[in-house]
């Protein structure tokens, strides 16, 4: 019987995508979130903050 063949690296739940491990820091490792999703939340919640503090 033939091995199943994996794939490397990590999906993101965020984009849906399997990226390789260099795509991903720390925490969002952890939590299957790449860095460039990473970075839209936060931009994302900046700016929500912004707008409720306005």
């Amino acid at each position: 019987m033939a091995k199943k063949k994996r794939y490397r690296g990590h999906f993101c739940k965020v984009c849906r995508q399997i990226l390789p491990n260099e795509k991903f820091s720390g925490k969002e490792h952890a939590a299957h979130i790449c860095k460039k999703c990473a970075t839209k939340q936060k931009k994302e919640k900046k700016k929500q903050s912004e707008e409720i503090t306005l």
